[in-house]
């Protein structure tokens, strides 16, 4: 298979698609807003945005192969109501914490500021794809500790929370004209621990295409959707800088 990227709406050319044709889905899910951003006006009340992601995954169980993943980030508010949804087609397997370190606060001291984004982690099937993946301690005294026994060497591994992966600031080599644009360490981590080398990844809501370039730095086939077009020009025009 080629690697694809794709202009239009997600929902509509996931349609398209064959049944079992991915072996694996990563998707940071755009948020229910009212007002600020490109998505502005797609959902009129929460319920239709709530239509619209139970319309996603039935999409994504019907063209995700047996025993394969998905990994969906979410807005915090919304994690819960995804996961009902989710509960209905697949298996989870963790709800990973993000701490993404750079906190949002939008709440003018009214509220404690955000820290951390949910990762909805399900499998479909009982005997999913799973690569074990080991990390050293953040703190470098347990670090150090860690380096002089042997069998430690390489770290543990890795738990629900990642707490060693920070948001991207906004003076980043990395960082493009995107709000949520996610690190590409952090989209590469997902992409080993629930694919193999060869595999299809999907990505239906692909921004400005980090899951492409995770993809085609680790051997990894990509179907990339955007409904932006500016977006798909920026992403466009890092994988052809790379």
């Amino acid at each position: 298979m080629e690697n694809k990227i794709l202009h239009g709406d997600s929902l509509d050319l996931l349609k398209d698609m064959d049944d079992n044709s991915v072996d694996m889905i990563l998707t940071d899910l755009p948020y229910f807003r009212v007002v600020g951003d490109d998505w502005d006006n797609q959902w009129e009340t929460e319920n239709d945005y709530f239509d619209w992601l139970e319309k996603l995954i039935e999409e994504y169980d019907r063209i995700l192969k047996n025993n394969s993943n998905l990994f969906l980030f979410s807005g915090r508010q919304y994690n819960r109501y995804l996961n009902l949804i989710l509960d209905k087609y697949f298996i989870e397997k963790r709800i990973i914490i993000w701490a993404r370190k750079r906190m949002y606060n939008s709440t003018r001291g009214n509220a404690l500021s955000s820290g951390y984004e949910p990762i909805s982690f399900y499998s479909k099937g009982d005997n999913p794809i799973f690569n074990k993946i080991k990390v050293l301690p953040t703190r470098e005294d347990l670090r150090k500790r860690y380096e002089k026994h042997s069998y430690l060497k390489d770290g543990v591994t890795l738990s629900d929370v990642w707490d060693d992966i920070p948001a991207l600031p906004y003076n980043s080599k990395e960082k493009l004209n995107h709000s949520s644009q996610k690190p590409l360490k952090l989209i590469e981590r997902i992409i080993k621990i629930g694919s193999n080398e060869n595999d299809v990844v999907l990505d239906s809501c692909a921004g400005v295409l980090t899951t492409a370039e995770a993809c085609e730095n680790l051997n990894r086939k990509y179907i990339c959707i955007e409904i932006n077009d500016k977006y798909i020009k920026q992403g466009k025009d890092r994988l052809n800088d790379k």
